[in-house]
């Protein structure tokens, strides 16, 4: 008799939970595709390898960016010369160029067009980084 009981509670208690996280249902409700959610576990996704990657050769990167701003000094003392042919980099890869607005206000629009994307890399990025 008991065993007949703990059974049905348990799958009611399972049926309540899988009735709770229908992925249909959650699509439906927050009015996303599936093609939606799919961008967002992969950015989660990619959010959590480059923060594992991040921590653990986050020295690597320091002496990078170490390097670079060594460069960017000697450059300012006439030591060294740096250049890069804009013309050329933007053969490869034309860059469309937005009238009234700065880097920072750009961005910033862009971040709130995109705020699931981000918010999903984000999440992924630092559990990647705790895990790492």
């Amino acid at each position: 008799m008991n065993e007949q009981v703990a059974a049905v509670v348990k799958s009611g208690w399972f049926e309540s939970l899988k009735s709770k996280l229908n992925l249909d249902g959650i699509i439906q409700k927050m009015n996303l595709s599936r093609n939606k959610l799919i961008e967002f576990g992969l950015y989660l996704g990619a959010g959590l390898i480059v923060g594992f990657l991040f921590k653990k050769y986050a020295k690597y990167l320091l002496v990078v960016l170490l390097t670079i701003v060594c460069l960017g000094v000697l450059q300012q003392f006439k030591f060294i010369d740096v250049v890069i042919h804009w013309d050329k980099i933007q053969g490869i890869q034309p860059i469309s160029v937005v009238q009234g607005g700065d880097v920072w206000s750009l961005y910033w629009e862009w971040l709130k067009a995109n705020f699931m994307v981000v918010l999903s890399f984000s999440v992924g990025f630092f559990v990647g980084f705790k895990v790492g």
